[in-house]
């Protein structure tokens, strides 16, 4: 006789798998994170792929070190994260640049060390943290060279159970490309309307996360002939050498005219299409887009 089986709780694609007080981070190869901690919240390291060393900073609220809430004594100098903010990328301008508004003095901060070349994959560290603090976690390394002598730095993932989570009415923007001209709140199931002249940059952010939201863009000298020109996915496509719509976004949209609207810059998401954009995970997402013509925008949110 075949085993019975009760299915009470069916499985729903695109449900939030992780419990309400866990947050999960990756800390990038060759990269660093910031994330903020409050007493009693557990934080856990894990190396994926093994192999990876893994360089832990905190910082307490006068922004000094402090590495004894973490419960060891061997510190060391924080070479990896001193590679990584002279590394001259945009992600290390950044950070520096957060850091240094935060006034954390990271020029002589001392690390604990997390971690190994010889790391078997899926090892984790965890610690329980016993006060307020911000807590630096980078994956420093070198890239591989040419003969293969070394192996590449690798993803390393975070994990954070808060003590109290935030609640759900709790917004966690990131900062503002620039002073913002504009600073508009679509809400749910609602559209709005704004001018953008040629050389401005409009930034969208999804503040809850899972939002499905349209943005489309006219070309303003041909509204105010009567004629209506906006984002025309198919000549977008056709321009861009596309013979098919496919995830991902274009770097610049056409009218029917060819020319071009808006131009985009800079995502932080995946597998979307121009038309309709659908976030994948449950956390912020942020879309840099330069207007090549004065432009009046529409974003919707469903």
């Amino acid at each position: 006789m075949a085993p019975q089986f009760n299915v009470t709780q069916p499985f729903e694609p695109g449900l939030w798998q992780l419990k309400q007080n866990r947050e999960r981070y990756r800390v990038p190869a060759n990269g660093s994170i910031l994330v903020d901690l409050n007493p009693g919240d557990q934080l856990v390291l894990q190396d994926p792929e093994g192999g990876q060393p893994a360089e832990i900073i905190s910082f307490d609220q006068s922004g000094k070190s402090n590495l004894g809430i973490f419960g060891k004594s061997e510190s060391k100098s924080a070479k990896g994260l001193h590679h990584i903010l002279e590394s001259g990328t945009q992600s290390s301008a950044r950070l520096k640049l957060e850091l240094e508004k935060r006034s954390f003095d990271w020029s002589k901060a001392k690390a604990i060390g997390c971690f190994s070349i010889e790391t078997p994959p899926g090892e984790e560290e965890s610690f329980e943290i016993p006060e307020k603090t911000a807590c630096l976690i980078s994956a420093p390394g070198k890239n591989m060279s040419v003969e293969g002598e070394i192996f590449p730095p690798t993803d390393l993932r975070v994990f954070i159970e808060r003590i109290n989570p935030p609640d759900e009415s709790e917004e966690f923007l990131p900062e503002p490309l620039a002073d913002p001209r504009i600073d508009l709140r679509v809400n749910k199931c609602t559209a709005e309307a704004f001018l953008v002249k040629a050389g401005e940059f409009i930034q969208v952010i999804d503040v809850m996360g899972r939002e499905c939201s349209d943005f489309q863009a006219f070309d303003q000298r041909q509204l105010e002939k009567g004629v209506e020109r906006g984002i025309d996915v198919t000549t977008t496509r056709t321009l861009m050498g596309l013979g098919y719509p496919g995830p991902g976004l274009s770097s610049k949209y056409y009218d029917v005219d060819m020319q071009p609207l808006v131009e985009v810059l800079r995502t932080r998401s995946a597998g979307m299409t121009p038309s309709d954009w659908p976030v994948q995970q449950n956390i912020t997402k942020t879309w840099a887009i330069s207007a090549m013509q004065t432009v009046p925008t529409t974003s919707t949110m469903r």
